[in-house]
């Protein structure tokens, strides 16, 4: 560790980067802070060959995001955040029991629901929160405050996070069985996906999506790899059977519940082929005008079509790295005092907690619940949850960490079967020195437990990890036998987190192991 440090400080600038696995688990926030803090006060914003470790940006390019129906002008209150879903549903019973105060209850869930100020909002990124209504919920402007009526959920729809069919039962990182439980008090549910994978078989009625990478039309901004570039992707194959577009999909409910003007203006229930290549065309339009002011110069929608490539690096003479207006041109920051802040005004302040929280510059700050527990308000070393210096350690002693393996994106491909036997082998690595202890050997099918669920599963063991620490790569099928023992093995089914502030979701935990079968660990037992 300290000859990292000073090989850090040697090499000037440095690039740092840091992987989302560090932000996921407990305390993973301070990780990330401290991450970009360090690189800020090295002085390696804003330089050539420099960093700010949160994501590995691109150089700016304008959004494809037209929309295509009317822009609602109220802010939905946001009850809980989506992978706090089925605690939101569960933990209700005690509330309305008195065994928990409902303040802690929304401190749990991520509650987000507050006064909003007189004037315009923008929103710093919505992604990964849940809004919805309550038993007499209103939702009002120019500072009058929501009704904070607690959720009352009757109907789960899901599946449809980035058009291409979530497998949320498999991927949230909470309890797969306290998933299994929210459904079971749900009077109808709905899911909408491309393939039937686990959270498909929980459905009253599944809504077929055709692939967006396949079979649909669109036009992708993803840019993964550091360039800044658009994509068009033609839809090469048709969809099969029944499947839709999943905005095909939205239009025609919202069709059903009369919006359907409102919320789409191209579609009227006719050609939704049409409907949608004027829709792109209208899109790629908006676009191009956005380039040009750019000094960037478009192809025609046509041609953009055939190629499906627009660079926009390739209109610079230098490469792009971030914060460089800042460093160099002087340009103030959005923050209070227009630099770099290492502390935050907002969680530093305990008299923001139980509101809707804006930065200097009334800017929404999306993803901070109203109760933040004790997050500090800068980078700080505070214990994890859930991890080896937790009293839950003495009945699982064994970190658990849920990697993403090089032949899955979440879930998927994990029925392909090119991508199994001597591919890979879904296993849980361990130490030699723990499996030794245990009388597990290579191969063994181990049982892996909590208070939160139980897997079957072959141990691979490995002098590549440290004692304590385990791992089972994210992604597997959850597979239940008639014992409930998950015999696909997703890591998801032993992850819980009620103490941690709401924010990034916590994918570790403590875990125990043991040889699967009482015969298994007799024989052990005798050599």
């Amino acid at each position: 560790i300290r000859g990292f440090a000073r090989l850090y400080a040697r090499m000037k600038p440095t690039w740092l980067w840091k992987g989302y696995g560090i932000d996921r688990k407990s305390r993973g926030e301070n990780s990330a802070r401290g991450a970009a803090s360090l690189q800020a006060i090295m002085g390696y914003w804003g330089v050539a060959g420099g960093s700010v470790p949160l994501h590995l940006r691109m150089r700016y390019k304008p959004s494809v995001m037209l929309p295509y129906g009317e822009i609602p002008k109220r802010l939905v209150p946001k009850m809980y955040r989506s992978h706090k879903w089925a605690q939101m549903v569960l933990l209700l019973d005690k509330v309305k029991s008195g065994k928990m105060g409902a303040e802690e209850y929304k401190r749990i869930i991520g509650w987000r629901v507050g006064a909003l100020p007189k004037g315009p909002v923008s929103r710093v990124w919505a992604g990964g929160t849940a809004g919805g209504g309550g038993v007499g919920s209103s939702i009002e402007e120019n500072g009058t405050k929501y009704d904070e009526a607690l959720p009352s959920p009757k109907m789960l729809m899901w599946g449809t996070y980035y058009g291409a069919g979530t497998n949320t039962l498999n991927n949230n990182a909470d309890s797969t069985n306290d998933q299994l439980a929210a459904l079971e008090k749900m009077e109808f549910v709905v899911w909408a996906g491309t393939q039937m994978g686990p959270s498909a078989r929980y459905a009253d009625v599944i809504l077929p999506l055709a692939d967006t990478t396949l079979e649909t039309s669109y036009i992708n901004t993803g840019g993964y790899g550091g360039f800044a570039n658009y994509t068009y992707l033609p839809g090469v194959v048709l969809s099969p059977g029944e499947a839709r577009n999943d905005e095909w999909v939205y239009s025609e409910l919202a069709r059903r519940l009369g919006i359907g003007e409102q919320y789409n203006q191209y579609y009227d229930g006719g050609s939704w082929e049409q409907a949608w290549e004027e829709y792109l065309e209208d899109e790629y339009r908006d676009l191009s005008q956005k380039l040009k002011d750019m000094g960037v110069k478009p192809p025609r929608w046509k041609k953009f079509k055939k190629d499906c490539l627009i660079n926009v690096d390739e209109a610079y003479d230098e490469p792009w790295h971030g914060y460089r207006d800042f460093i160099e041109g002087g340009k103030p920051l959005k923050t209070k005092s227009g630099k770099i802040e290492l502390y935050s005004h907002v969680v530093g302040d305990d008299s923001q907690k139980g509101k809707l929280h804006f930065d200097a510059h009334g800017q929404l700050i999306d993803n901070l619940p109203n109760d933040w527990r004790d997050l500090a308000p800068f980078a700080t070393y505070q214990p994890i949850y859930r991890g080896m210096d937790h009293a839950e350690v003495k009945r699982f002693p064994l970190m658990l960490l849920t990697s993403y393996p090089r032949y899955r994106i979440h879930s998927t491909f994990w029925n392909v079967p090119w991508l199994k036997g001597d591919c890979y082998r879904h296993a849980i690595w361990m130490s030699a020195a723990d499996a030794r202890a245990r009388g597990i050997e290579d191969g063994d099918l181990v049982r892996v437990f909590n208070d939160k669920g139980v897997a079957a599963i072959p141990a691979y063991v490995t002098s590549r990890l440290l004692p304590g620490i385990v791992v089972i790569h994210h992604g597997g099928w959850y597979e239940p036998d008639e014992k409930g023992v998950d015999r696909g093995c997703t890591p998801n089914i032993f992850l819980t987190d009620s103490e941690s502030p709401v924010t990034a979701p916590s994918v570790t935990n403590l875990v125990e192991v043991e040889l699967y079968s009482q015969q298994q660990r007799a024989s052990r037992e005798r050599r």
